[in-house]
C-alpha cells in the first residue's frame, strides 16, 4: 500500500512465525510510521525475493494469468472502499513452473510474456495475443484495475534478465542485494534504463528502489563499503548515498534474530535516523 512518498519509509521485518510478537511488532511499527512485514517462514520461500511496502512479491511463473487477474480484481474493490494505492511486485517464480510445462530455464520468458499479456488485458477493452506460451483471440477481461492506466509494476531480481524485464515492463526496478554499493546499484539501474530505451519507452519513467539488510551497532564500527552495518549515524550516512544515486524507496531488513532486540533497533532507527532521511534532499 502506498502512502506518502518518501525514502526509507518501508522496513521489512522477519519475525518469529506464529509467535505473539508478530502482531505486537506490527502494531508498534505502525505507530512509529514504518510499514512492515513478512514472517520468517515467508522469508525462506524462494519467490519471496522482493516485497513492495512489506508485502510479498508475486512469483509470475508460479501463477496463471487468469489467477493473477482474479487476485488483482481485489485491488479494485479495496481501492474503491478505502482509497489505497497499490503496487504489483513481481519476480520470476520458482515453485510450480514444471507443472505449467515451463522448464526452469524458460521461467524468465514465461514471466516476460505474462507481463506483456497483463499489460494488454489492463489497458485495452479487447485483445488478441499470440505468444510462445499464451495465445488468445478477441477476449476482454474485467474488472480493470482501479488505478489507471494500470497497477504500477515493481520488478524484482538482480541479474541482467531481471534488469531487462524491469526496463521493458516495470515502473520500478526493486532488487534485493545482500551486498552492494550505491555505485554498483546505479550501474545496474543504468542498464535497466538502456533496456527501457531499447523497448521504445521513456527511461525516465522507470524508477529505482532497493531492499537491503541492515545491522545496527551501539557504537561506530569499521566501514564496510557494500554492506549496511554500523551505528545509526553511519548507516544513515550510507543510506543518503543510496538516495544520492536516485533511489526513491528503500526497504530495510533488520538482521538481528530476536524480537526484543530487533524492536529496539527499529525504534532507535525510527527515532534517530528516519525523520532526517525522509526530509533529505540530494
Amino acid at each position: 500500500m502506498e502512502q506518502n512518498e518518501g525514502v526509507a519509509r518501508a522496513v521489512h521485518i522477519d519475525v518469529e512465525h506464529g509467535s505473539p510478537y508478530a502482531d505486537r511488532c506490527g502494531r508498534r511499527l505502525d505507530f512509529i510510521g514504518i510499514l512492515l512485514f513478512r514472517s520468517s517462514d515467508e522469508a525462506e520461500r524462494p519467490l519471496d525475493e522482493v516485497d513492495a511496502d512489506g508485502r510479498n512479491a508475486i512469483g509470475l511463473s508460479d501463477h496463471e494469468v487468469v489467477e493473477l487477474q482474479a487476485r488483482i480484481g481485489t485491488e479494485r474493490k479495496l481501492s474503491l472502499i478505502v482509497q489505497l494505492q497499490f503496487r504489483l511486485g513481481v519476480v520470476a517464480g520458482f515453485q510450480i513452473f514444471a507443472a505449467m510445462n515451463a522448464p526452469f530455464k524458460e521461467r524468465g520468458k514465461v514471466s516476460d510474456e505474462q507481463l506483456a499479456l497483463l499489460n494488454q488485458l489492463w489497458t485495452k477493452e479487447h485483445i488478441s495475443f499470440h505468444g510462445e506460451y499464451y495465445k488468445v483471440d478477441d477476449i476482454a477481461f474485467n474488472p480493470k484495475p482501479f488505478q489507471t492506466p494500470r497497477l504500477p509494476i515493481w520488478v524484482g531480481g538482480e541479474g541482467k534478465y531481471a534488469q531487462r524485464r524491469a526496463g521493458r515492463y516495470g515502473d520500478a526496478w526493486f532488487p534485493y542485494f545482500v551486498r552492494i554499493t550505491p555505485e554498483g546499484l546505479l550501474e545496474g539501474f543504468e542498464n535497466v534504463r538502456r533496456e527501457a530505451q531499447k523497448a521504445g519507452r521513456n527511461p525516465g519513467e522507470v524508477k529505482l528502489a532497493c531492499c537491503l539488510p541492515i545491522e545496527l551497532t551501539s557504537a561506530d564500527a569499521p566501514t564496510i563499503q557494500d554492506y549496511l552495518k554500523g551505528s545509526v549515524r553511519q548507516v544513515a550516512e550510507r543510506l543518503r548515498q543510496f538516495i544520492d544515486v536516485g533511489v526513491i524507496h528503500i526497504g530495510l531488513q533488520f538482521m538481528i534474530p530476536h524480537y526484543p532486540e530487533r524492536q529496539e533497533q527499529i525504534e532507535r532507527f525510527a527515532a534517530e535516523a528516519l525523520p532526517a532521511l525522509k526530509a533529505y534532499q540530494p
